[in-house]
């Protein structure tokens, strides 16, 4: 099963993108299986290859810096995506809990922007109020 173009449209950088790009992005994404309830999940370490990014519809995430700074983040959450993009390890770790999680493997979404590149654009011009947290 894949997210809804609905999940999509509310993450702001997809939020200036076509039904049809959103469609086809959406169609990349798998439902990851899940930890039982009340359990954490750590999708991704500090220093691990970005092989993939995320996208949280239910439930909620902690991003952990190397300084031990906590972030957390409620759905609609896009996870890893920069890192997915540049190959860049990743520079937080991301734990999850009572989730409801996709994810699409970075070489995906990295042959999905050079087929689409005015996609691209878009995601050039819209900063994350997350960046630097990014990876």
């Amino acid at each position: 099963m894949a997210p809804s173009v609905g999940d999509l449209r509310t993450i702001s950088l997809f939020s200036r993108c076509s039904d049809a790009e959103l469609g086809e992005l959406a169609s990349l994404f798998v439902e990851m299986p899940t930890a039982a309830p009340g359990q954490d999940q750590v999708l991704f370490d500090i220093g691990q290859p970005a092989d993939s990014m995320f996208l949280l519809t239910d439930g909620s995430a902690v991003l952990e810096s190397p300084d031990d700074e906590l972030h957390f983040l409620y759905p609609p959450a896009l996870l890893g995506e920069l890192g997915a993009l540049t190959g860049v390890p990743r520079s937080t770790k991301v734990t999850v809990r009572d989730a409801t999680c996709y994810r699409v493997d970075a070489l995906g979404w990295q042959q999905f922007l050079f087929e689409h590149q005015g996609f691209g654009c878009l995601l050039y011009t819209s900063p994350s109020p997350r960046d630097g947290l990014l990876s």
